[in-house]
Formats: structure tokens, C-alpha cells, sequence
């Protein structure tokens, strides 16, 4: 078997004689005491499966195994103890974890069973895992294409938003952070639910009426509840339904959990970069587009504006040029609005082309018309990917 199992107690003894026994049919790893089986899972995993005694100093095996699991969820976590009181049993599965309970003495052929079923287990979520990740790219790509079809304008800003934030998390070493990612790319998703003249008035920089402010500010909770009906998606709806938050309006308790925390961080940069690409977008220079930002720290993380002054606007682009509807790629960003023959807006300025904006096109053009030729810019590789 391929996966590596970690087994951790804090007597040497005990580690050595499953060593002796186990190392044949698996490939495993021992680890004297919590702290260094923590040091030695981060620094050689990933781990399929990790066994711990229950008793052990600085802190017990379900403090253990339930720190295993806020690193990686997926590991599978196996108690060994010689208390085998129900109390401590209910404990241990319900606060660490725990997907099998072992009492002392116990033979190298029950450890090699547990072992084997927890295998089993770790190959079963990992590959439920893949299929849910899978699912969720196709999701996301569905919105995103419906998004660009049905509202160019919201998507191209989406667009921009998106190349902006990645390379705000390239900065901080936080490119991982794929929850505020996709945040960006659905965060205008609400837009969907809008009525036209709104939107219009939005795009136009036209004064909106009471009324209409007030329809306009639900946006990011229409779009909160799209997204968070999809699995796995719940931190990316709460981001986008905090889109619009000052910064004095977030709660800097030290209580905060790991993923209120990441919340209130993707939801900060995502405000912070939606009034920067408005800025940018009325024309206003990169440098006076966050000196603005920086005159209201109680609406924006100066932090975060800090990020700003990395971004690279333009420096993506490489070549440009005129082209058909069917000479468009994927690899290449409008410069400047593309429209049907009767003037519907098809495509927004700055908008990167995808594969069904190319189908898109294809299919008016045979049916009423572009307005042709289409200038475009090709994508090279920014350095911040």
C-alpha cells in the first residue's frame, strides 16, 4: 500500500514493536509524543492515516487527533488507549474525530485490520473529494459563462476584480486562497437579479433613487443565497455577501475562528478592490485611486489598500489586434466594447474571452450580426501566476 500511516505514543518501546511488525505491509512513520507527530504530519505528510495513544503529556490523543483534523480533514484518525471507558470513547469520536476506537493490548493483526479499514476509508473520501471538486469547477464555470452571457458589463468587472486579487495573494503568499478566487468571480452573481434600468444607472453613473439604492444594496445577499446552496461553497457566499462592508463594521475579536477570520479578510480585500476598479474604471490613475482609498480607513483595510499599490494593470497585455468572430481565442481581452449590428452589448471592454463568449458571438453573427473587426489584446503570462 502506497499511503503512509503515522502512528504516535510517548513510549519508545510501544512505537518500536509496531514498527517491527508493521513496517512489512505498510509504509509507516512513528512519532514520539503529540508535538513532534504534529512537526513530522505537516513537514512529510500527506498521512492517510494517523494512530494515537490517548494518553500522553502536553496534550491527549483526542486533543491531538482533533488538531490532525483541522489541518486535514481527510486524514483518517484511530484512537489507542488502555481506558476504554464509554465516556472517554464518546469523547474521542465526537471531539477528535475518531473513526475507530483501540484498546491496549492490541495485536499486530488488529492494528493491521484497523489500519487496512482506514485505508479504505481515506481512499473513499479522497476520491468523493475529487468528484466534489470536480462538480464545483463546473458549477463555477456554469455561473461565470451565464453571467457573461446574460450581463457582460458584471462579468468583465468580475473579470478585472479576479486578476487584480490574485496578484494581491501572490503578494501575501496567500495564491491558495481559492475561496476568495471564485468570490471574485461570482461576486457580482446579484447582478443577475436586478432590473435593467438599475443597471443602467449603475454603468451610466446615474444618480439612483431611494427606492432604487435600496434594490441595489441586496445584490451581494441575492447572490450570497445562489451561492451558498452549493456544497463546499459556504466561506465564498459569506465573502460575497460581505462585499459591501466597511472596514469598522467587522469584528476584530481574538475569539474569531479560523474561518471567520478568512472571511473577514476575503470580504476586506474583495470591498477594497471593487471601489478600486470603479475608480480605475471612471479613468482616474492607479495612484489616485488608492490615495482616495487611503482617506477613508474607516471604510477600507489600509492593509489591504496597501496591497493595491503592487497590482499591475495593464501589464498583462502583450500585442494587439483586429480580429472576426472567428478568429477569437481564449487568450486574448477586449479593448474595447463589442456589440451586435443593432447595438446590443455582447461583450464589455476589458472583458478576457472565454469559450462560450466565442459561441456566443458565433451565434449572433449568423443571426443579426457583429459589429466586426473586434479589437483585442493578447494574454501573456503575468508574472505574478
Amino acid at each position: 500500500m502506497t499511503e503512509k500511516i503515522l502512528l504516535v505514543d510517548d513510549d519508545p518501546n510501544i512505537l518500536n514493536g509496531y514498527r517491527r511488525t508493521l513496517r512489512k505491509h505498510f509504509k509507516l512513520r512513528t512519532a514520539l509524543g503529540p508535538e513532534l507527530a504534529l512537526e513530522v504530519f505537516q513537514n512529510e505528510g500527506p498521512f492517510a492515516v494517523v494512530i494515537s495513544d490517548m494518553k500522553m503529556p502536553v496534550m491527549n490523543g483526542i486533543q491531538f487527533l482533533s488538531r490532525i483534523n483541522e489541518i486535514e480533514p481527510n486524514t483518517v484518525g484511530i484512537m489507542l488507549t488502555g481506558h476504554a471507558d464509554l465516556t472517554t470513547a464518546m469523547n474521542a469520536i465526537n471531539e477528535g474525530h475518531i473513526f475507530r476506537f483501540l484498546t491496549k493490548p492490541c495485536s499486530p493483526e488488529e492494528m493491521s485490520r484497523a489500519i487496512e479499514a482506514g485505508i479504505r476509508q481515506y481512499r473513499l473520501q479522497h476520491a468523493e473529494k475529487e468528484l466534489l471538486e470536480q462538480t464545483l469547477k463546473k458549477n463555477i464555470k456554469l455561473l461565470t459563462d451565464i453571467l457573461g452571457m446574460v450581463n457582460p458589463t458584471a462579468f468583465g468587472r468580475a473579470s478585472r476584480i479576479n486578476r487584480y486579487i490574485k496578484q494581491m495573494l501572490r503578494s501575501i503568499r496567500m495564491n491558495h486562497f481559492w475561496q476568495l478566487d471564485t468570490a471574485a468571480m461570482l461576486s457580482q452573481i446579484g447582478f443577475l437579479a436586478l432590473p435593467e434600468r438599475i443597471l443602467e444607472k449603475v454603468y451610466t453613473l446615474e444618480e439612483l433613487s431611494p427606492e432604487e439604492k435600496e434594490m441595489f444594496f441586496e445584490y451581494p445577499k441575492i447572490g450570497a443565497r445562489l451561492i451558498g446552496e452549493i456544497p463546499r461553497m459556504e466561506i465564498v457566499a459569506k465573502i460575497i455577501e460581505r462585499q459591501l462592508w466597511d472596514y469598522e463594521r467587522f469584528a476584530t475579536s481574538e475569539t474569531l475562528t479560523e474561518e471567520q477570520k478568512l472571511v473577514n479578510l476575503g470580504a476586506q480585500i474583495l470591498r477594497c478592490v471593487l471601489s478600486f476598479d470603479e475608480k480605475i474604471s471612471r479613468g482616474l490613475s492607479q495612484d489616485a485611486a488608492i490615495a482616495i482609498l487611503k482617506k477613508k480607513p474607516h471604510k477600507y483595510n489600509p492593509k489591504t489598500v496597501a496591497l493595491l499599490e503592487n497590482v499591475k494593470i495593464d501589464t498583462s497585455y502583450k500585442v494587439s489586434k483586429e480580429v472576426t468572430v472567428e478568429e477569437l481565442t481564449t487568450n486574448v481581452i477586449t479593448l474595447e466594447e463589442v456589440r451586435s449590428s443593432g447595438g446590443l452589448l455582447l461583450v464589455a471592454k476589458f472583458q478576457e474571452i472565454t469559450p462560450a463568449i466565442i459561441e456566443r458571438l458565433i451565434r449572433f453573427k449568423k443571426e443579426g450580426g457583429v459589429k466586426e473587426p473586434i479589437k483585442v489584446a493578447v494574454l501573456e503570462k503575468p508574472e505574478w501566476e
